[in-house]
């Protein structure tokens, strides 16, 4: 919870390099996810951490992430992948416009 934002706002890293996370899969990571949420409204963000995780297991949102070289293309591959399937986006932070660094 973060004072001075006032809308939520999420960042997705890609890592060049994995990184052991002595996950119980034993897979390594190379994507990392930051929720930014303001102080002031609590209300929503463990819904849309929840939310994050739940995709985040799903491997088409992990390779759609994971092959972004911009957060535009990551915007449209997620809203592609939402529309197929119906997902919801209550609650559901933006992610910036800056590129995505590999």
């Amino acid at each position: 919870m973060l004072e001075g934002i006032s809308e939520p706002a999420a960042v997705i890293l890609t890592l060049t390099h994995s990184i052991s996370f002595n996950a119980p899969d034993d897979k390594n990571v190379d994507l990392l996810l930051g929720l930014l949420w303001p102080r002031d409204s609590k209300e929503g963000s463990v819904p849309a951490l929840s939310r994050s995780v739940r995709l985040l297991r799903q491997p088409a949102y992990r390779e759609c992430l994971g092959n972004a070289t911009s957060s535009a293309e990551a915007h449209a591959g997620i809203e592609d992948l939402e529309a197929g399937s119906g997902g919801s986006r209550r609650n559901a932070p933006s992610m910036g416009r800056e590129d995505l660094r590999r």
